[in-house]
């Protein structure tokens, strides 16, 4: 038997990637659906790879706790856009699509997540906010599969887990279909360094490349270096 997971991380951090370098007002949301880790890790690397793109990026995380209500999520990208985001990245199942489908079809960036959504949610461009879907952040099922059935016909299967990666094939960037005369070909450049530096190992999606926060105090907001961090605790 062999178990199938997917980095996650890897290409959400490719998608952060892409709104760091699309946003006009560096500011960028991700809506996720229950915190459970596969959320969480696609949730990460988007703010990762964002806030690596774009120093000056701001990323609103928010989970709302569901992955079948669809108005939640619209209600969530809402106040995403009213706090000026501009690329909105749904991971929560027909929530996470609720939130995609309300950024498009205000005027935003989305990013979908998964399978193809230009395919599934936006019916191949013939749903509104089509024009408006960046990209989606694949889990490649087929690659996946063929790359086991590959295995077991060169001898080389094993049991246990696999995790599919960008190396693999089993995690990618769907195409940017309608939106693609839009992404400069400077960030499409930019995308594919970044891409090889992941496979490569030269670029960690762990790493933040932040180094201050942003603290909320009753003193006022300020960003605080994190060198200064402990001083301030």
């Amino acid at each position: 038997m062999r178990g199938i997971v997917f980095a996650e991380k890897e290409v959400s951090y490719l998608a952060g990637t892409l709104a760091g370098k699309m946003t006009q007002s560096n500011v960028v949301g991700f809506v996720g659906g229950i915190a459970i880790p596969q959320v969480v890790r696609f949730a990460t690397g988007y703010q990762n790879g964002a806030q690596c793109a774009n120093p000056a990026a701001r990323v609103f995380v928010n989970y709302t706790d569901s992955f079948t209500d669809p108005a939640l999520g619209a209600q969530e990208a809402q106040k995403m856009l009213a706090r000026n985001a501009d690329v909105i990245f749904g991971a929560g199942g027909s929530t996470g699509t609720g939130a995609v489908l309300t950024a498009t079809q205000s005027g935003a960036w989305g990013i979908g997540v998964d399978a193809d959504q230009f395919v599934t949610t936006y019916m191949s461009g013939t749903v509104a906010g089509s024009d408006k879907l960046l990209t989606s952040a694949m889990k490649r099922l087929d690659n996946a599969a063929f790359n086991t059935i590959s295995d077991v016909i060169s001898g080389t299967f094993t049991s246990g887990t696999v995790v599919e990666t960008l190396a693999t094939g089993g995690v990618g960037l769907a195409p940017f279909h309608q939106t693609d005369p839009a992404v400069p070909q400077p960030v499409k450049d930019y995308l594919n360094t970044v891409k090889q530096g992941i496979i490569d190992k030269t670029i960690d999606v762990d790493q933040s490349c932040r180094s201050s926060i942003f603290l909320h105090s009753s003193t006022g907001n300020r960003w605080i270096n994190l060198c200064d961090w402990p001083k301030i605790i």
